[in-house]
Parts: structure tokens; C-alpha cells; sequence
């Protein structure tokens, strides 16, 4: 799946008229449903259930950007859209900063699969400051849809990422014959169990948070979830962290291996300490 195959090019709005949330909420709607990708006798209840979704917990990352989405009944097919705000909206995002490039989502409420691939697509190129940064430049449809090609066809590279895995160390030299052999130390390893408090649990908002922190650590990151089902998410998946389904009061247990593991483990602790900033 790429950004192209569910982002409507005809509902994608190079300078929103809305100044506001709910009305920009209103004006992407619309626009999908003006270019046929949405039922316009459906456009009221989606609006109102997306409204609802971001009085719970806004979808506003920060770094001036919101991915507001929904899975609802009357949505048939998954559609996307794309808008910029020339001077910003408050979204309440987690950094309190304005918002200027959205990206919203609508997917029927029997494909919540499908839904977590979109999101984890979105999420992947979000994450990478030139996609960010152009996507904030681009000021007509062309520049936006051509973006949005680019993006799927790999041209912006993963090197921009916002914080890029550093290059796997060099393999060891030989070692002399002569020389006594001693075993390669362990990497250091820290495990820490939290609960999830917030109200939500680790829907998209904070999976994405709790990524974004996990990359920029060199430790590998492991979430744990146990009880009758247990599952193992990658730290620096957003689509695991998601499909880990953790609600509030669910424990789980992080993990981290590495140099700087109990810096990694302390920092992202404190990410549920927090609520993630949902309270």
C-alpha cells in the first residue's frame, strides 16, 4: 500500500479556507465527498464522529501536523485526503503549536486492518523532516500530489528521517592466534513495567509518540504485553505499538538492549507516567 492508493487527488486542498478545527474537519470532509469518494448524505455524521475523536484526544503530533482519522459505518471505502493552512490552526496539538499540513483518513469501520496500514504509511513519511518540510511548502494541488508519487515511490529518502538509526557498527577484526580470545560483553539489557494510563490507551497519538522518542535512542526497543494473549511489539513500529491494542490498565513491559538502554527505558517510562499528555 502507498499514500496514492487511498489519498483522493481531487479532495486534496492546497490552502484551507477554515480557520478553525471543526470547520477544517468540515471543509476536508467535504471535499471528499465532493470528488465521490464519500456518500454527501454521510459527510454530517462522519464530521461529528471525527470532532468527537479529537475532543478525546487530539490527533495533533506536533511538529505541525494532525492526522485526524475515523472508521465509521457509512464510510464504504477507504479515502484520504490531504490539506495545508497557509497560517495555521489550533489543534490542540501536543507541542501547542499550530497546525499547517493534514492528513485525513476515513476507512469503513470492517476493514480496521487496512486502516492500521494507512495510518502506519502516514505515520512513516510524517516522521521524515523533508516530507514535513515540503509538504508545508507545496501550495497547489500539483505540488502536493506530486509529493505524495514521490513518497510512494520511494524518492524521499529514509536517510531524512526525523532521527535515523545509526549504520550497524564494523565487524570485528581477526584475531591473533597468539592472542588471548575473550568473549564479546553482553550489550547492556533494562526491562521496566508500566500501566497505560491514559483514557485511550495507545491509539495512533501516542503509538506515534512513544515511536518518535524510541528513534532517538541507538537501543533496540521491545514492548511486551502479557496476559491471555500475549504480544511482542518493535519499540520503533508504529504499526505494532498500535496493533498491540493496549487500553488503559493494561501493563505491559518495556525493554530495552543497547549503550543506552537505561536512557532509553527512563525517557520512554516516563512517556505513561505522563498519560502521554492526555488528561
Amino acid at each position: 500500500m502507498k499514500l496514492q492508493d487511498f489519498i483522493v487527488a481531487q479532495a486534496v486542498i492546497p490552502t484551507l479556507a477554515a480557520t478553525d478545527r471543526d470547520t477544517a474537519l468540515r471543509e476536508m470532509v467535504q471535499s471528499i465527498a465532493n470528488a465521490g469518494a464519500l456518500d454527501p448524505t454521510a459527510v454530517d455524521e462522519v464530521v461529528a464522529a471525527l470532532v468527537k475523536r479529537e475532543q478525546s484526544g487530539s490527533t495533533g503530533f506536533g511538529k505541525g501536523i494532525a492526522v485526524p482519522h475515523v472508521k465509521h459505518p457509512k464510510v464504504k471505502r477507504m479515502a484520504g485526503t490531504v490539506a495545508r493552512s497557509a497560517g495555521g490552526i489550533d489543534f490542540a496539538a501536543l507541542d501547542h503549536q499550530p497546525v499547517y499540513s493534514f492528513v485525513l483518513l476515513l476507512s469503513p469501520d470492517t476493514a480496521p486492518e487496512q486502516h492500521l496500514k494507512a495510518m502506519n504509511i502516514v505515520f512513516s513519511n510524517l516522521q521524515k523532516d523533508m516530507f514535513r518540510k515540503f509538504l508545508r511548502q507545496a501550495d497547489t494541488n500539483r505540488k502536493i500530489l506530486d509529493l505524495v508519487e514521490e513518497a510512494g515511490a520511494g524518492k524521499l529518502s529514509s536517510a531524512h528521517a526525523e532521527h535515523p538509526r545509526p549504520p550497524p557498527p564494523p565487524p570485528p577484526e581477526p584475531q591473533s592466534a597468539l592472542r588471548p580470545r575473550f568473549e564479546t560483553p553482553l550489550m547492556p539489557h533494562v526491562s521496566r513495567s508500566v500501566t497505560v494510563l491514559n483514557a485511550l490507551g495507545l491509539h495512533a497519538r501516542p503509538a506515534m509518540q512513544f515511536v518518535d522518542t524510541a528513534n532517538q535512542f541507538a537501543a533496540d526497543i521491545m514492548v511486551r504485553k502479557g496476559g491471555d494473549e500475549p504480544e511482542n511489539a518493535d519499540g520503533k513500529s508504529v504499526m505494532q505499538m498500535i496493533i498491540l491494542a493496549a487500553t488503559q490498565g493494561t501493563p505491559l513491559t518495556l525493554e530495552a538492549t543497547g549503550d543506552d538502554a537505561e536512557q532509553a527505558i527512563d525517557t520512554l517510562a516516563s512517556l505513561f507516567t505522563d498519560r502521554f499528555g492526555e488528561y
